[in-house]
């Protein structure tokens, strides 16, 4: 028996597994069950048509994109080029990890919001922020 591919599903798993991650952290991250991680993760490892994890090719940004991005990196360096010139080497320090810290929960947060209904974003919003008042 065949069944039709998934490609949304292969997509998304294709993607953490070229970053890097983990089986278990990508079944946690995208409500995927671990066997079916597993399989996808083999079957990338073997597949010859695909590139290998080193040499993945990044995905193609779109424009907007690249020009949202330029304008934040070059805040970023503006203001931190800012408070060093002011000796406050400490704040610079906090605000890079910061947008570290940013850059990684967004990276996070992708995948489970694609999984996400259109119709529930909100919900899950609040269930975030709700967790996130806890933790802190």
């Amino acid at each position: 028996m065949t069944f039709r591919k998934n490609v949304q599903r292969e997509s998304i798993l294709f993607r953490h597994w070229s970053e890097g991650y983990t089986v278990k952290e990508t079944a946690i991250l995208t409500s995927v069950p671990e066997g079916t991680v597993s399989h996808y993760f083999s079957r990338f490892n073997r597949d010859k048509k695909r590139p290998a994890r080193h040499g993945v090719e990044p995905p193609r940004s779109s424009p907007f994109d690249v020009a949202l991005t330029s304008v934040v990196y070059a805040k970023v360096i503006e203001n931190v080029n800012q408070l060093m010139s002011n000796g406050e080497y400490s704040k610079a320090r906090d605000y890079l990890q910061t947008w570290l810290l940013l850059l990684d929960f967004n990276k996070r947060m992708i995948p489970i919001m694609q999984n996400v209904d259109p119709e529930k974003d909100s919900e899950v919003i609040k269930n975030i922020i709700g967790i996130a008042k806890l933790v802190v």
